[in-house]
């Protein structure tokens, strides 16, 4: 069997006469052809095409939310933002990410603050940022990047102010 194209994942047995592959995470698709022999008693009796295409895995399932570029946040009170949303697909809308091992597999989140303030959190397995300043933060402002690295390797980032106000009476 002879391949064009051949990927070093993609193995012919030609004693078997099977292809095994262990194919990696692709970032575009790769096409394959191979062309075969077939013998009958040691005699030529057909060729044979097969092309094979390795499709690409989607970067991710998920987007990060759009996020202004500054974020005003209550003191005294808890402030939550879900960080990533679902693609919106031909069935079904965008939604907000609950659970991002399920709804965004292979995906990793981080929100990461400057200064880091106690009162900032972060759960990486709901995508839920939380701000629960006290009313004594206000005034306060740091610097935030949301960071979420696809499956394939590929990095998204946020940067945005966090700014505490004053409590409305």
């Amino acid at each position: 069997m002879k391949c064009d194209n051949q990927p070093t994942w993609a193995k012919y047995n030609a004693e078997t006469g099977i292809v095994t592959t262990a194919v990696p995470m692709l970032k575009q698709d790769v096409k394959m052809s191979c062309v075969f022999n077939q013998m009958d008693n040691g005699k030529f009796a057909a060729k044979h095409e097969i092309i094979t295409t390795f499709k690409a895995v989607a970067k991710s399932a998920c987007v990060l939310t759009e996020i202004p570029t500054i974020v005003e946040v209550d003191a005294g009170k808890k402030n939550e933002v879900n960080v990533a949303m679902t693609m919106a697909t031909s069935t079904a809308a965008a939604m907000p990410v609950k659970d991002t091992v399920t709804q965004c597999p292979g995906d990793k989140f981080a929100l990461a603050c400057v200064p880091q303030p106690a009162w900032a959190t972060f759960d990486m397995a709901r995508g839920i940022a939380t701000a629960n300043a006290p009313a004594t933060a206000a005034g306060e402002t740091t610097q935030c990047t949301l960071i979420q690295t696809t499956r394939t390797g590929d990095v998204v980032k946020r940067v945005f102010t966090m700014k505490v106000m004053v409590p409305k009476s």
